[in-house]
C-alpha cells in the first residue's frame, strides 16, 4: 500500500499521513474495535518508532493490543506478538 511505499523510500511523514487516513477509513467502515483497526494502529506505531516518537508508539501498540485481546482472545498469536513488542519498549 501507499504507506509501505513511502516508508521504504524513507518518507516517514508521508507514510504516517497515509496510515492515519487508512486508520480513519477503517474505523469508520469497520468500527473502532475491529482487528483490522488494530493492524493499522500497529503499522502506525512502527512508523512512530522509525521517527523516534517512542511515547506515541507505545500508546498505539497498547490500543492495538486491547482491540486484539477483546476481538481475538488473550492466547491468539497476534495478541502474543503485540505483548512481546510492548515488553521490549
Amino acid at each position: 500500500n501507499l504507506a509501505i511505499i513511502h516508508a521504504r523510500m524513507g518518507h516517514e511523514s508521508e507514510a504516517k499521513a497515509a496510515l492515519k487516513r487508512a486508520l480513519a477509513i477503517r474505523e469508520k467502515a469497520l468500527g473502532p474495535g475491529h482487528p483490522d483497526v488494530a493492524s493499522n494502529l500497529r503499522n502506525l506505531a512502527l512508523i512512530h518508532e522509525k521517527m523516534g516518537h517512542d511515547g506515541e508508539e507505545k500508546t498505539l501498540l497498547e490500543r492495538a493490543l486491547a482491540i486484539r485481546e477483546k476481538a481475538l482472545g488473550p492466547d491468539h498469536p497476534k495478541v502474543v506478538e503485540l505483548r512481546r513488542e510492548l515488553a521490549g519498549k
